[in-house]
C-alpha cells in the first residue's frame, strides 16, 4: 500500500540527503506531511545522520483518522505495520509542529509516545513574496484557499456559506473567493 510506495521514495531521498549533508553539514531538517510517508524519508535520514529532525503535521493522518464525515475519527485503528511506523517517527523525531492547537490536541490523542511534551504550534503564515494585490471589495468577503479534493467536500462549505448569507442584513455586500487546486469542481458544485 502507501507505505511500500513511500519506502522507495524515502530510500532515494536518503541517498540524496546523505550526499548533501556531506557537502553542507545541516543543523536541522524539517519534514512535512501529507502524505504521511513523507516523514519516512526524514526518519531514514535522521537514523543515518543523526541530524535533529522536526516533523510538520498539517492535517490528521492517515486519512481514515480524519474526523467524521471525512474519516472514522481518532479512535479508528492503525494496522500493526503503520502503528510501528508511527512509533518510530514519534520516538526519533526531535520536535513536532502543528499549525493550530486544535489539530495538535487531535493528533496527540492518537500519536504514540510523548508527543504532547515535544510539540508546539506554529501557525501558517502568508508570505508577501507570493501574494498578489488584493481585489477591492467594499463588503464582507471570505477567502477559501486549499484543496477541494477528497477527503474534503466543497459542497459542505458551500452549504454553510448559503446558510450564513441568509443571516446577513446586506447579502449583496458579501462574497467568497476561491483559491483552490481544482476550480472547475467549485464551479460545477456552485451551479448545483
Amino acid at each position: 500500500g502507501q507505505m511500500i510506495r513511500g519506502i522507495g521514495w524515502g530510500s532515494l531521498a536518503l541517498k540524496i540527503a546523505k550526499k548533501l549533508n556531506c557537502e553542507f553539514n545541516y543543523d536541522v531538517m524539517i519534514s512535512r506531511a501529507i502524505p504521511d510517508y513523507a516523514h519516512f524519508a526524514a526518519l531514514l535520514v535522521h537514523i543515518q545522520t543523526r541530524i535533529p529532525w522536526i516533523a510538520n503535521w498539517n492535517d490528521p493522518t492517515p486519512n481514515h483518522k480524519f474526523p467524521p464525515p471525512y474519516g472514522k475519527g481518532p479512535d479508528s485503528p492503525l494496522t500493526p505495520n503503520r502503528q510501528k511506523w508511527y512509533q518510530a517517527v514519534c520516538k526519533h523525531c526531535f520536535w513536532h509542529v502543528f499549525p493550530c492547537e486544535r489539530l495538535r490536541k487531535y493528533m496527540c490523542s492518537y500519536l504514540p509516545g510523548q508527543i504532547k511534551i515535544k510539540s508546539s504550534v506554529i501557525p501558517h503564515v502568508a508570505m508577501e513574496k507570493f501574494s498578489i494585490a488584493p481585489v477591492s471589495h467594499d463588503g464582507f468577503s471570505i477567502c477559501y484557499a486549499g484543496s477541494v479534493l477528497p477527503p474534503r467536500e466543497v459542497t459542505v462549505f458551500l452549504e454553510g456559506i448559503k446558510r450564513f448569507r441568509k443571516l446577513l442584513v446586506n447579502a449583496d455586500s458579501f462574497c467568497v473567493r476561491f483559491l483552490v487546486d481544482r476550480p472547475e469542481i467549485v464551479e460545477k458544485k456552485k451551479k448545483t
